[in-house]
């Protein structure tokens, strides 16, 4: 295959790629999707303009087309970013862009030059990338995020060796469409990186919405607390362990005290503000062996695992409400809640979930009935020995 044939089928691929990320993007917002579809779609217009050498101004295909390469890894970067979740200073992505520019317009006569700082520039792009698709390896899910960083280390490599060829004066680098064995191996490992970084990208956001889908149909949306389905499971859990070893498990039902004042005065917005910081102070008050989740509104379930005695989950029951007493500054709104909870004790109070939720239920109205803001065992079960 000659550089020529080669230059076009990389067009080409970067052009169907790029239309296929573009339809995904479109119908499914992913995150970085959209920045994937534009990279590649500038991907496509470098290697367009390569295949017009000779037959237009170098300013066209050295100048503007070096700069779209740079262009086009930059982009890749903020979708990276974007996927990630994170954020750097603009300048930062793009400054080699106007670097890569100025360079191809100083040595525009100097191709051993030019092709070296191509290859270094856009190396240090893709090795950027590199160190940040590493850096948050263990925090993406799936092998998508494997295969991107084999293309990248695929890229790196062409590109330093395509930089060294350069520089050792093998023959046929200067120009992008002279043929040599070199400049075909580089070209065609170019292609196969693309190809691999297409692939991905797109199993990675796959697998992103799959882990998702699965994370919210036992999580609640709002706080990213287990709901009342994954409770139901650790609660099931506790009890069978707790059976086996002889010791307690402790159902805290907790409910807001004036949550629906807040909602009713400032509306939903802040009303869901307040219970992410109602989740998070629950989940910083107990051990991390214990479980927090919401079961709806401003309901939620405490799960105190191997409990030695009802004087303990009593004195966490007060660390909670302690906790819910300190104001809350939420948008310059200062907002004072309590909470009234409820307690049932496995197996004291109950054998099974249902018995367990009802007593503790029970125990958190009966504070609501004392004036909230309160913390109540629930009564023993008379069909509990």
């Amino acid at each position: 295959m000659n550089t020529t044939t080669l230059l076009m089928t990389i067009a080409v691929t970067s052009a169907v790629l790029a239309i296929t990320m573009g339809v995904v993007a479109y119908q499914r917002r992913l995150d970085g999707m959209q920045q994937w579809a534009i990279s590649f779609t500038l991907h496509a217009t470098v290697y367009s303009l390569y295949l017009l050498r000779g037959q237009v101004s170098d300013i066209f295909t050295i100048v503007v087309a070096n700069g779209l390469l740079a262009a086009s890894s930059a982009v890749f970067n903020q979708g990276v970013l974007k996927f990630q979740k994170r954020s750097r200073p603009r300048w930062r992505v793009w400054l080699p862009v106007p670097v890569m520019v100025v360079a191809m317009v100083v040595w525009l006569h100097e191709p051993v030059t030019r092709v070296t700082l191509v290859g270094i520039i856009v190396a240090l792009q893709s090795l950027v990338i590199l160190i940040d698709l590493l850096a948050r390896r263990r925090d993406t899910v799936g092998v998508g995020q494997h295969i991107v960083i084999t293309a990248f280390i695929v890229a790196i490599t062409m590109l330093t060796v395509r930089v060294v060829g350069t520089l050792w004066g093998a023959s046929g680098m200067g120009v992008v469409t002279s043929s040599s064995p070199l400049q075909a191996m580089t070209f065609l490992a170019s292609l196969n990186a693309m190809v691999l970084m297409a692939i991905g990208v797109i199993v990675m956001t796959k697998e992103r919405a799959e882990h998702q889908i699965q994370f919210l149909s036992k999580h609640d949306a709002l706080t990213g607390l287990p709901n009342r389905s994954l409770l139901a499971e650790h609660l099931e859990a506790a009890m069978a362990l707790a059976r086996r070893n002889q010791h307690r498990v402790a159902l805290m039902f907790l409910d807001l005290d004036r949550f629906k004042e807040v909602n009713d005065t400032l509306g939903h917005r802040i009303g869901d503000l307040l219970l992410k910081e109602v989740a998070q102070r629950l989940r910083q008050a107990v051990r991390e062996s214990d479980l927090v989740a919401r079961i709806g509104g401003d309901e939620f379930i405490v799960l105190l695992r191997d409990v030695s005695a009802s004087e303990t989950v009593q004195a966490v029951g007060e660390k909670l409400r302690r906790a819910l007493e300190i104001p809350f500054e939420i948008e310059g709104h200062r907002l004072s809640i309590s909470g009234s909870t409820g307690i049932a004790l496995y197996p004291e109070h109950g054998r099974d979930a249902t018995e367990l939720f009802r007593r503790a239920d029970d125990a958190m109205y009966r504070i609501k009935a004392q004036g909230r803001n309160g913390v109540a065992m629930a009564e023993a079960s008379p069909s509990v020995g």
